[in-house]
This record gives C-alpha cells, structure tokens and sequence, in this order.
C-alpha cells in the first residue's frame, strides 16, 4: 500500500487541492487516484 501512495505524489497541484477541499466528483474517490492516477 506504501507504494501506491507515492502515486499520489505525482498528481497535478489541481487535483491535490479538491482532494483536500473535499471537492472531488462523487464519481471519483480516492481510492480511485492511487489505483489508477490521471495521465496528463
């Protein structure tokens, strides 16, 4: 599980911050982002 949390590190500073204003679609949980991050 470690190692899927550095995912997180690598999302964009957008994502990062409705993940922390709680303003993630309801479609998309975190879970979701450490799985399978976003590609640019």
């Amino acid at each position: 599980m470690i190692g899927k949390l550095g995912n997180l590190t690598t999302l964009s500073p957008d994502i990062v911050e409705a993940i922390l204003d709680d303003c993630l679609p309801p479609n998309i949980t975190l879970f979701d982002l450490v799985v399978e991050p976003p590609r640019l």
